[in-house]
C-alpha cells in the first residue's frame, strides 16, 4: 500500500482540531495501574465489550461492495469485487488495538458504563501526549468516532476509491490480474483495519468517543509485548501502549460517599509519582452506588 493512499484515508479519519484533553474512564485499580506502569492497554478491537464493534464497519463495507458489483460492467471489475468481498468475510485474521477517550469528563452514562460500582475516575491526557510512545509506534493515529451514516458512507467510499484506483493502475502497469487481485485484498485489509475503529453505531453518538489506534505491526515484533486478560467471556489480547511522557493533566473522581478522603488519597498517589500538578476534581453528579 502507499504512503500517499493510508494518508488520505487517515486524513478522513482525523481531519478536524482534537480536544486539548481527552478523557479515559476507569477503576481504581486501572488508575494505578495506568499511573504506576505510566502505559495504557490497547485492546484488539474484536473484544472490546461491544462484540458488533469491528462487524458494524464490516457491513457497511460489504453493502457499498455489493452494490459495486452489481453495477460493474467488464469482468475485471467483477473478479476484482469478488476478491474483496472475499476479503470482508475473512477479516477476523486482521488484529488492531485500540484505547478508547472520550470528550467528556464527566458524564452520568459514562461512569455507568466504565467504572465499577465502587467508584472510578476519568482521566485527562493531553491529545498530544497520547501519541507520544516510547518506543515510537509508526501507524498509530488518534481518531474521531463517525457516528452519522452519511459520513461513514463516505469514508468507506473512500476507501475502496483507493483500492480500485490501485487496481486499475497496477492493472494498466502490466501486472498479471491474480497479481493485481492479491495485492488489492491486501490493500484493503490494511485500510479497513484504520477506518474500523472510527466508524460506530449512531446509538453511541453521546459518547463523544476518540480512539487510540495501532495496527498490530506497528507492535515491536522481537519483544514480547502480546498479553492477556480475562474477559466476560474469553481471554482479551492486549498490548501495552507505553508513553514517552505522562501526558496526564486532569483527573475527574467518579461520585463517591468520601469526595474529600478521596481527593486527598488520589494526590498522594500522583505525588509520589511526581504528578502533583494534574487537576484535581470530584463529580457532582448525584449518582449513588453505594
Amino acid at each position: 500500500m502507499s504512503d500517499a493512499a493510508e494518508a488520505r484515508i487517515l486524513r478522513a479519519i482525523t481531519s478536524g482540531r482534537k480536544p486539548r484533553v481527552l478523557y479515559h474512564y476507569t477503576s481504581g485499580a486501572g488508575l494505578i495501574g495506568i499511573v504506576e506502569t505510566e502505559a495504557i492497554w490497547a485492546t484488539n478491537i474484536r473484544f472490546l465489550n461491544d462484540s458488533t464493534e469491528f462487524s458494524f464497519a464490516l457491513n457497511l463495507a460489504q453493502q457499498l461492495v455489493e452494490e459495486r458489483q452489481n453495477s460493474a460492467t467488464n469482468q475485471f471489475d467483477n473478479a476484482l469485487y469478488t476478491v474483496l468481498r472475499e476479503r470482508l468475510s475473512g477479516t477476523q485474521d486482521f488484529d488492531v488495538y485500540v484505547s478508547s477517550f472520550t470528550e467528556s469528563g464527566d458524564q452520568l452514562s459514562q461512569w455507568r458504563a466504565y467504572c465499577p460500582a465502587s467508584g472510578g475516575y476519568a482521566l485527562g491526557f493531553s491529545s498530544k501526549g497520547l501519541l507520544s510512545a516510547r518506543p515510537p509506534l509508526q501507524g498509530a493515529a488518534l481518531v474521531r468516532c463517525v457516528y452519522d451514516r452519511d459520513d461513514q458512507q463516505e469514508i468507506i467510499s473512500k476507501v475502496f476509491k483507493s483500492v480500485t484506483d490501485f487496481a486499475e493502475e497496477k492493472r494498466h502497469a502490466g501486472l498479471s490480474h491474480d497479481r493485481v487481485f492479491r495485492e488489492s485484498f491486501k490493500q484493503l485489509g490494511r485500510l479497513l483495519a484504520l477506518v474500523a475503529p472510527a466508524l460506530k453505531h449512531p446509538s453511541f453518538a453521546e459518547e463523544r468517543e476518540w480512539r487510540l489506534v495501532v495496527p498490530e505491526g506497528s507492535f515491536a515484533q522481537d519483544e514480547d509485548t502480546l498479553h492477556f486478560r480475562e474477559g466476560r467471556s474469553t481471554l482479551v489480547p492486549f498490548h501495552t501502549y507505553s508513553f514517552a511522557y505522562m501526558p496526564l493533566e486532569r483527573l475527574m473522581i467518579g461520585p463517591t460517599p468520601h469526595p474529600d478522603l478521596a481527593r486527598d488519597v488520589v494526590q498522594s498517589l500522583l505525588a509520589a509519582k511526581g504528578l502533583s500538578a494534574t487537576t484535581i476534581r470530584v463529580s457532582s453528579i448525584p449518582n449513588r452506588t453505594w
